[in-house]
């Protein structure tokens, strides 16, 4: 968990070790590790200043690695001990940095934030039992203000922009960075990914399943559902899907 001056935000990644937890940077540490069975602290490492986004639990050709992106870089830890394993600099104005990173095959680590951030594509090494870092490709051009980015055959889909400009699905190769296609029509969405369709809800509480690809979004089906700021990211459980804006949440049932 994260606390900033205005909101309690990120979650926790559970590992097979520790939990690992972004917690607060007032008083304490940057990362703490919490055993799930009775809550005790197993280590408590840094003091980089926090941020919104949550960690990824990520692994590099068998190494464990408990990802975190906070305020001005993105950097990995060893799970069970809580040692720093790589860094790179990643920094967004005012420490906002919102989406949680994305892991794409071929050890390629996706990160994006609005606020002069931009995106950033890091390529991971694993060289004997350290981990390397070097960055594959950026762009600042591609912001991704919050809500998230889903990797589909070697495409990002996320709506970029939104701080200050207008909101755009958009498209991007994962290999290169870049933009294959933009949709002005669909601005701020999130995303979940099932049964070879991407279940998408825009901010103002439509809901779409929609085949995406390098070439399009084609829309499936639509509804429209919740209103205006619909800004939390779908959540499926088994064919129930849970969506919600700022005053109702709403149980759909896919299946």
């Amino acid at each position: 968990m994260t606390r900033r001056t205005f909101v309690l935000a990120a979650g926790a990644a559970a590992a097979a070790s520790p939990q690992g937890v972004p917690w607060t940077q007032w008083g304490g540490k940057a990362t703490m590790a919490f055993r799930q069975s009775d809550g005790q602290v197993v280590w408590a490492k840094g003091n980089i200043p926090n941020a919104y986004s949550s960690p990824l639990l990520i692994n590099v050709d068998g190494l464990d690695q408990l990802v975190m992106l906070m305020d001005g870089l993105v950097f990995g830890l060893n799970p069970i001990n809580g040692d720093l394993q790589w860094q790179a600099p990643f920094r967004a104005d005012y420490g906002i940095s919102v989406a949680t990173p994305v892991w794409c095959p071929g050890n390629l680590l996706f990160v994006s934030a609005e606020y002069g951030a931009g995106s950033k594509m890091i390529q991971l090494t694993r060289r004997g039992n350290e981990v390397k870092s070097e960055e594959a490709w950026t762009s600042n051009r591609l912001r991704l203000h919050h809500g998230n980015a889903m990797y589909v055959d070697g495409v990002l889909f996320f709506t970029s922009g939104g701080k200050g400009s207008q909101a755009i699905l958009s498209a991007v190769e994962a290999a290169t960075g870049k933009i294959l296609w933009q949709e002005r029509s669909i601005q701020k969405a999130t995303f979940v990914w099932a049964d070879r369709k991407l279940i998408t809800l825009d901010q103002d509480g439509v809901l779409m399943l929609a085949n995406p690809s390098a070439k399009g979004f084609q829309v499936a089906a639509r509804s429209e559902l919740l209103t205006n700021l619909s800004w939390t990211p779908p959540v499926l459980v088994g064919t129930k899907l849970y969506i919600r804006d700022r005053r109702s949440m709403m149980a759909v049932e896919l299946g």
